[in-house]
C-alpha cells in the first residue's frame, strides 16, 4: 500500500477544503427589476443565500429582506437612503457582488401626514392595547413601519389595521407595565419622520381621565444644531428642561420661567454627537417626552 507524506496529505486536504467552501459561497446570477424607488422590492436570485447576513445597495446596508427556504432567493426592501450601485450579499463564509448595477430612483412615498391619535393616555399595568393613527398615509401599498421607544426598550410595530387615512397597530403589554412616556415614530416615509408621545399613567383604568395633550412642538428636527420648542401653556410655570440619552444618563439641564399662553425657547444641542435622545419637559403640573434625533 502506497504511503503518502505528512506535506503530500496536507496539500490534498487544503484542495478539499477550498473546492468545499468555494461550492457553498454565495453567488448572484441576477437582479429584478433592475432600478426602483424607496418601499419597492428588489429580488435577487441566486445560489448558496441560506447564511446570509446582509444586503447592500451601493454602499447601504439593508436591513429589511427575506431568504427563501431554497436558499436561492432574496427579496430586499429598499430604503428611502439607498443608493445607486453594485448589490452585494454577505454570507458566513463570503461575500459576492453582482455584475450589474442596481439603480436607485429616490423617494417616492411623499404627502403623509398624522393627525389625530388615540388614545393618548393609557392606565400602567394595560394588556395588549390598540392605537389608532388618523391622517394621510400616502405608503405606496406598503405597511407602515412605526417605531415604538420608551425609557428601557423599543420595537416595531406593523399595523393590522391600514388604509389612506388610518392606520392601527397594537402596543404589546410589555410596554405597559410602569408609568412613563412611549415615542411613537412613523418612519421610512422619505420626508421627516412623524412622532407622537403616549403617556402611560400610574392610575387604575376605571380613574384615567382621558384629556387632550399639551400642544407642543420640537422643531428641527432631526437636527443639527439648536433646537426649538414650542409650548403652550396655561399658567405661568417653571420648565425644567433636560435631554438625556438611550441609556438614561442626562446630559444637558435647563430651567426656564414661562408666562401663560405660547412659550417658545431655544435649546442648545450643537455639542452632542449624532444620536438618538429624549428630550424631557417638566412642570408642576405634568412630565412630558420627546424623541429627538441630532443628525
Amino acid at each position: 500500500m502506497q504511503k503518502f507524506s505528512a506535506p503530500i496529505l496536507t496539500f490534498v486536504f487544503v484542495v478539499l477544503l477550498s473546492a468545499r467552501l468555494s461550492a457553498q459561497q454565495p453567488v448572484i446570477l441576477r437582479f429584478q427589476p433592475p432600478a426602483a424607488s424607496s418601499g419597492e422590492t428588489v429580488t435577487i436570485i441566486g445560489q448558496n443565500f441560506a447564511n446570509v447576513t446582509n444586503v447592500l445597495l451601493g454602499r447601504v446596508d439593508i436591513r429589511n429582506f427575506t431568504v427563501n427556504n431554497f436558499g436561492d432567493t432574496i427579496r430586499a426592501i429598499v430604503s428611502s437612503n439607498a443608493e445607486s450601485g453594485l448589490i452585494t450579499v454577505v454570507q458566513l463564509i463570503g461575500t459576492t457582488t453582482s455584475s450589474a448595477s442596481f439603480t436607485f430612483l429616490g423617494c417616492s412615498l411623499i404627502g403623509t401626514a398624522l393627525g389625530r391619535v388615540t388614545p393618548t393616555l393609557i392606565p400602567a399595568g394595560s394588556r395588549d392595547t390598540e392605537i389608532t393613527f388618523e391622517g394621510f398615509f400616502n405608503l405606496g401599498g406598503r405597511l407602515a413601519r412605526f417605531i415604538a421607544i420608551s425609557q428601557t426598550r423599543d420595537t416595531v410595530l406593523r399595523p393590522f389595521r391600514q388604509s389612506n387615512r388610518l392606520v392601527s397597530v397594537t402596543l404589546p403589554t410589555v410596554f405597559l407595565q410602569q408609568p412613563g412616556f412611549l415615542r411613537l415614530t412613523l418612519d421610512g416615509i422619505c420626508q421627516t419622520p412623524l412622532s407622537t408621545t403616549i403617556t402611560i399613567q400610574a392610575q387604575s383604568p376605571t380613574s384615567v381621565e382621558m384629556i387632550p395633550p399639551v400642544p407642543e412642538r420640537i422643531f428641527p428636527n432631526p437636527a443639527s444644531d439648536d433646537i426649538t420648542l414650542e409650548t403652550t401653556l396655561e399658567r405661568p410655570a417653571t420648565l425644567a428642561l433636560a435631554i438625556t440619552n438611550t441609556l438614561g444618563q442626562h446630559l444637558i439641564r435647563l430651567q426656564q420661567d414661562a408666562p401663560s399662553g405660547l412659550f417658545r425657547t431655544t435649546i442648545p444641542c450643537r455639542q452632542l454627537p449624532p444620536g438618538a435622545y429624549f428630550l424631557e419637559i417638566r412642570s408642576p403640573e405634568r412630565r412630558t417626552l420627546h424623541h429627538l434625533i441630532k443628525n
